[in-house]
């Protein structure tokens, strides 16, 4: 199997075929299903066939008898490119019940899909499984020694890193920073969103960044923001409260001196910040003082 060839094939395939579990479900007469979208991928990369076009149900044997290992049950993993997602319990995923795509990154996979009616596409994996609900899912890794080739790229910058940070998914809301950087002098400026993981999912009535100390439990200030309007979060994750999902705000550095930095981005439901209804920290990105 050669992985890249795999992946090649799926971005080759954007914007390529529309979607049908009705037709070929493979894009030989332009029409293809997510399964049939990912057999025809792992063809390309020098897989074998198999007596028919496997549903999200036969996939997981498809892909076994194909060199992959089944690493991740419904848990929490570090995604790869190659990795191959099935969403849908077993028994339980047979036509529109069951999604499947091939992750081309740690953050992005490429599906064919019926979401607005995009066909073969690229799009966030954990913001498309937030839209839909966090279905039970398997991740399938190819065991041996072909591995996607890796690409060398510059450092990020520290905005760079913050821009295409994933969201964070902790209790029950994702949230993610945009900006967490200079601003005026002594002035640093954080701006980002919180959304609960179900679309009737519970939000504070009240927004605030708190300024952790980084690598305690130690608040050493917070800031109210104003609800921001952010209608393309509630978009992506299907969440069917209000819009003022958004936080930004300014807050004096010069409390901070010595110290490394991160930040909770936070819903309350008492106007002081506390009775917590939605807490994300985002402790893996911070700043020196």
């Amino acid at each position: 199997m050669d992985l890249n060839k795999m992946m090649n094939e799926g971005r080759n395939c954007v914007g390529k075929f529309s979607y049908s579990m009705f037709g070929s479900r493979t894009g030989t007469d332009g029409t293809a299903d997510c399964s049939g979208f990912v057999y025809r991928c792992v063809q390309a990369g020098g897989g074998k066939g198999y007596p028919f076009v496997p549903s999200t149900e036969t996939l997981h044997d498809y892909l076994k008898k194909n060199g992959f290992a089944l690493i991740s049950e419904n848990r929490e993993w570090n995604m790869r490119a190659g990795d191959i997602v099935i969403w849908g319990k077993k028994g339980q995923s047979a036509g529109a019940g069951g999604h499947t795509g091939i992750c081309l990154d740690g953050q992005n996979w490429v599906e064919c899909t019926a979401y607005r009616n995009l066909g073969v596409t690229i799009q966030n994996h954990d913001a498309r499984w937030a839209m839909n609900g966090g279905p039970y899912f398997y991740v399938y890794r190819l065991s041996g020694e072909s591995k996607p080739t890796p690409t060398p790229i510059k450092p990020k910058s520290h905005d760079e890193a913050v821009r295409d940070s994933k969201p964070k998914h902790q209790g029950k809301s994702y949230g993610k920073l945009d900006f967490y950087n200079g601003f005026k002098k002594d002035e640093i400026r954080v701006s980002g969103w919180l959304v609960p993981d179900k679309p009737q999912g519970a939000i504070g009535k009240y927004a605030y960044v708190l300024f952790m100390e980084h690598g305690k439990n130690k608040e050493l200030t917070r800031v109210q923001s104003q609800g921001i309007k952010r209608p393309d979060v509630k978009k992506a994750y299907g969440y069917q409260g209000g819009q003022e999902l958004g936080f930004d705000v300014t807050v004096n550095t010069k409390q901070f001196k010595g110290k490394k930095v991160d930040v909770i981005l936070r819903r309350a439901n008492s106007s002081n910040g506390e009775n917590a209804v939605n807490d994300v920290r985002i402790d893996d990105i911070y700043l020196s003082f």
